[in-house]
């Protein structure tokens, strides 16, 4: 609850070496003021007037408040619109987010290579943890794709080999080893590495990652009615909430005549 999370926040904060922690809390109930009083607030460093919370951030609860829907027959509307509305736009939702995610993980695994400094061992190391980090992510994705989108898996699959391929080439495992053991360690990081993680890098941004934003992942990726999910709001209202009456209405003309006041909402 509240207290709790603010009892985490101030151990946080109170911790010498947290020299950048930065936390925005959205206080709707106006639970954290007198809390943090004494730390700088948003509009030290934020136009605080700018931050605009979307329509469809909103869980359900959150919809029955706002359109005051009734429980009796107006709330199950709303709900069954909601759902309509989300998983309808989820059908043709592309990769937008994973596809960011993957693109930033390996900016960051081509950083820790051309930025070896002093510690060179220790980036090898990084790079390692990155690899097994973005490959598990991918993995991830591919786990949650739905059956029937061959071409995502196909394409995920070929990431993950793309990575093992570089992995092998960079000789990443050999982080693994004992640095003191000559044998195995290789205390530099050559440019036929460097060289093989950016031609990944550039499969990925050409090829790879295009061809993940264009595929749907249309079933298999349901939403529920509080999915933080984007739906249009005129679509909303002149298609999913009549669609949502006549489902819930079972031919019963006066629902029109029930969720009036909810349309005008």
């Amino acid at each position: 609850k509240s207290c709790t999370i603010a009892s985490i926040l101030q151990s946080i904060l109170d911790v010498e070496d947290v020299k950048n922690a930065h936390f925005v809390i959205l206080d709707t109930n106006g639970e954290y003021g007198e809390v943090f009083k004494t730390h700088k607030q948003p509009d030290d460093f934020l136009h605080i007037q700018e931050l605009k919370i979307p329509y469809w951030f909103m869980n359900f609860d959150d919809f029955r408040v706002l359109f005051r829907a009734r429980e009796g027959t107006q709330a199950p509307v709303l709900q069954t619109a909601i759902l309509h509305a989300k998983n309808e736009v989820a059908e043709t939702k592309i990769f937008t987010i994973e596809s960011q995610v993957i693109d930033r993980m390996i900016g960051n695994l081509v950083s820790q290579f051309q930025n070896t400094g002093a510690g060179i061992y220790y980036n090898r190391q990084n790079a390692y943890k990155s690899f097994c980090s973005l490959k598990s992510y991918i993995l991830g994705v591919k786990a949650k794709c739905p059956t029937t989108s061959n071409d995502a898996t196909e394409i995920l699959n070929e990431m993950i080999d793309k990575l093992r391929e570089s992995e092998n080439l960079a000789n990443l495992k050999s982080t693994n080893s004992d640095p003191n053991d000559r044998n195995n360690y290789k205390k530099d990081i050559e440019a036929e590495e460097i060289e093989a993680v950016l031609h990944i890098r550039q499969d990925f941004e050409k090829n790879l990652l295009p061809k993940l934003r264009t595929c749907g992942q249309a079933t298999g990726y349901e939403l529920n009615v509080d999915s933080p999910s984007y739906f249009d709001r005129v679509d909303f209202r002149n298609r999913s909430l009549q669609e949502a009456m006549d489902v819930e209405g079972r031919g019963d003309r006066r629902m029109e005549e029930y969720c009036a006041t909810l349309k005008l909402k």
